[in-house]
């Protein structure tokens, strides 16, 4: 997949055309014909550049680190298993789906949507992780008392309560304090001279803000038609003055 990506920056692909669709075929029938059971070993550039490389030659193929998570929170939800706190992140970030969020927004986004754009922000850097780390854990922290009393599969709360033998007071308050830390990380980062763009990191900031105010007094996805609504309809009607 490497290999061929160089070869169409360089503009040359076509002279190898035949060599290139015949080796596309061969990783199309691979991907269709493995089991997922097998995990998914790839990393998200190469399962992306596969992804994008594949739809262009008219293979139409999912997402398989997106399904790899979904596949395994169901797992884990049939057999009544209690992940580890790292082992719920390291796969309710990825199923969230915030990491791909942050990528198709700068799809309608024609300044800032350039190939490098995306081959940057395709690589998922440290700060769109934590950006997704922030979105993904204020989200638990209000919604895993309602999702526990219908019977869903544990959230970063009860994964951690479990794991270090705490109350849920001091799951919550450990979580908080995670992610203030990453707000930090993020500001340090902002802070470098050679970080890219504003504009360009923009798109996972605010996701991660948005779900802060979202979030903020509960569950104001679920509850939208109290404070979500009112914060929503200020904007046109409230605008606040440049």
């Amino acid at each position: 997949m490497i290999l061929i990506d160089a070869l169409q920056r360089l503009g040359v692909a076509y002279l190898f055309e035949n060599d290139i669709n015949e080796a596309l075929r061969s990783i199309y029938v691979e991907h269709v014909n493995c089991n997922i059971n097998n995990g998914v070993t790839d990393d998200l550039y190469t399962v992306a550049l596969s992804f994008r490389l594949l739809r262009q030659q008219g293979y139409h193929i999912s997402s398989a680190k997106l399904a790899w998570a979904y596949f395994r929170e169901a797992n884990w939800y049939y057999k009544g298993y209690m992940p580890t706190f790292e082992e719920y992140l390291s796969v309710s970030v990825m199923s969230s789906g915030y990491r791909m969020l942050a990528i198709q927004i700068l799809i309608g986004m024609v300044d800032i949507g350039t190939k490098e754009a995306f081959d940057w922000v395709i690589t998922v850097p440290k700060i769109v992780k934590l950006c997704a780390l922030i979105a993904q854990l204020v989200d638990d922290i209000q919604t895993h008392k309602v999702e526990q009393e219908r019977g869903d599969a544990p959230l970063s709360v009860q994964c951690y309560m479990r794991e270090h033998g705490v109350s849920e007071k001091e799951a919550c308050e450990k979580i908080k304090e995670m992610m203030e830390s990453a707000w930090k990380d993020i500001n340090e980062k902002l802070q470098k001279p050679n970080r890219p763009p504003l504009p360009l990191l923009l798109p996972a900031l605010n996701l991660a803000r948005m779900m802060k105010v979202i979030y903020h007094q509960g569950d104001g996805y679920s509850n939208s038609s109290g404070r979500t609504k009112d914060i929503i309809a200020s904007l046109p009607v409230d605008p606040i003055s440049m």
